[in-house]
């Protein structure tokens, strides 16, 4: 008997186990009824394996999924809903219609970010208040600066001297390695006054930090929704240099500050710091939030604007004829000898176009800063509930064959009309994003584009290092997507 009774209690407890265990799929599973279609997920893990498995080619797994399920789609991160809006009028609609309820940024959300802003969110990850605070006295220091005037351009011009002195003629050169550096420079003149060599350790430092970081899988990490996983060995070394690394960019600029600080001159207003203290005074109580400001200028404007270059690099290296038609442009309004300036700009519209169809189909920010909206709304009638992650997936939007024609075709014409003169942009073109919480570096990152770009081509003729060389466009996804690595030749122009 107690045998019997003993089998009746295991069977029991057996049958209550199933029955715990399909409740708590049944509860996992569930979906708020009105959101977008999506591909299937796990309990707990959500999409986090199929995100894992697609790691760098995030952007072609976004896109398979556009082609399955529309312009909206969701996925889960763990527990935490994805929206995924994949063309322009679903962009549209949620972040310039729809600006007030989403422009916000879901800094709280993701564990990782809410690690690294304690003590300031600065520009990319603030909100409310302390967000239109910081972007309006980046936006007016910049202005002040002269940001689009004289004085940056020329110090754009002389880094670019610098850049083309490490070319060495017809010898395999990695453009990209070297692009960052010339980048970084740019971001390091403008708020701290000085540049670095580029054999500088502590250059070397900075630029290794930002190019793990702009590799990691960012806002797509499981770390946000499993913060133990920073334990494993594995994962905790990784997390734990790159953690240091930033630390030391974070002291680096605290030095900065705190130097600009002693030195400080109403009078003579030498950078991006001492027109801060201009505006809100020296030692202002926010120094938090100036110094992570700063640190988003490095984040924002050195690895996106040196990818943008090196996506342009490759392009016109595989399609030679569009590399001619630059130079002969160059040639017949500036010539070879005479630097090229900003005001050359307009009367170099297929230069313009280039560069213009290199970001398109670049698409250096393929996902963009992801928003969560303040309390639910719908878009293209579907629901997107209050602290979901929302991302525009850019990358989709830029290749989109209802707006562009033969969207994988590198074609600089369709930027220009039958005059030749440039044409207004379609709104599925965004490089720097839309809405409020579109990029206030874009004046900035559009000049050292042209800039960069002219003075080399200008100079010199480039080409594959070898003929044969299968050179493959479909690029590397983590915060920015760069092209795979690659070597180029850069022979001085006859």
């Amino acid at each position: 008997m107690h045998h019997v009774y003993s089998y009746i209690d295991l069977t029991s407890v057996l049958i209550g186990l199933i029955v715990f265990a399909i409740t708590g799929y049944w509860m996992c599973t569930r979906e708020k009824p009105g959101i977008p279609p999506g591909p299937s997920f796990l309990p707990i893990l959500g999409n986090i394996l199929d995100l894992g498995r697609h790691r760098r080619q995030k952007h072609l797994y976004f896109s398979e999924l556009k082609e399955k399920y529309g312009p909206v789609f969701r996925l889960y991160l763990g527990s935490k809903l994805m929206i995924v809006l994949n063309d322009v009028d679903a962009v549209d609609e949620a972040f310039v219609k729809q600006k007030d309820i989403l422009s916000k940024r879901p800094s709280e959300l993701l564990w990782g970010v809410k690690q690294s802003i304690t003590d300031g969110a600065g520009v990319i990850w603030a909100n409310d208040s302390e967000w239109r605070s910081h972007r309006r006295m980046a936006i007016q220091t910049l202005r002040d600066l002269g940001v689009g005037k004289l004085a940056i351009e020329e110090r754009i011009q002389e880094e670019a001297e610098f850049l083309m002195d490490t070319f060495k003629n017809n010898e395999p050169l990695d453009i990209g390695e070297i692009l960052i550096k010339a980048t970084t420079n740019i971001i390091s003149i403008v708020v701290f006054g000085s540049r670095w060599e580029y054999n500088d350790p502590e250059m070397k430092k900075i630029v290794g930090v930002m190019e793990s970081a702009f590799q990691s899988e960012g806002s797509f990490s499981p770390i946000h929704e499993f913060s133990a996983l920073r334990f494993l060995p594995i994962l905790s070394k990784k997390f734990t240099v790159l953690q240091k690394s930033i630390q030391r960019i974070k002291e680096h600029v605290h030095e900065r500050v705190k130097g600009h600080e002693e030195t400080y001159s109403p009078e003579f207003i030498r950078d991006f710091i001492d027109a801060v203290f201009t505006q809100i005074g020296k030692n202002p109580s926010d120094q938090g939030g100036l110094e992570r400001t700063i640190v988003d200028f490095f984040i924002a404007g050195s690895d996106t604007t040196a990818s943008s270059l090196t996506w342009a690099f490759l392009y016109v290296i595989l399609n030679l004829d569009v590399q001619s038609k630059c130079q002969k442009e160059i040639d017949e309004i500036v010539g070879q000898n005479r630097k090229i300036d900003m005001s050359d700009r307009q009367k170099l519209p297929y230069v313009e176009a280039t560069l213009l169809e290199a970001q398109r189909l670049g698409s250096i920010a393929p996902f963009a800063v992801p928003h969560t909206p303040l309390k639910d709304t719908m878009v293209k009638g579907y629901l997107v509930p209050a602290d979901s992650l929302v991302f525009a997936h850019t990358y989709a939007c830029h290749r989109d064959p209802k707006v562009w024609t033969e969207p994988l075709k590198f074609n600089p014409d369709r930027f220009l009309d039958q005059d030749g003169k440039l044409v207004k942009h379609p709104a599925s073109f965004m490089p720097f994003s839309v809405g409020p919480r579109s990029c206030p570096g874009d004046i900035l990152a559009k000049m050292e584009l042209f800039l960069f770009f002219t003075s080399i081509i200008q100079r010199y003729r480039l080409s594959k290092v070898d003929e044969n060389d299968d050179l493959n466009t479909d690029g590397l996804s983590g915060i920015t997507m760069s092209p795979a690595p690659f070597k180029l030749r850069a022979n001085i122009r006859q």
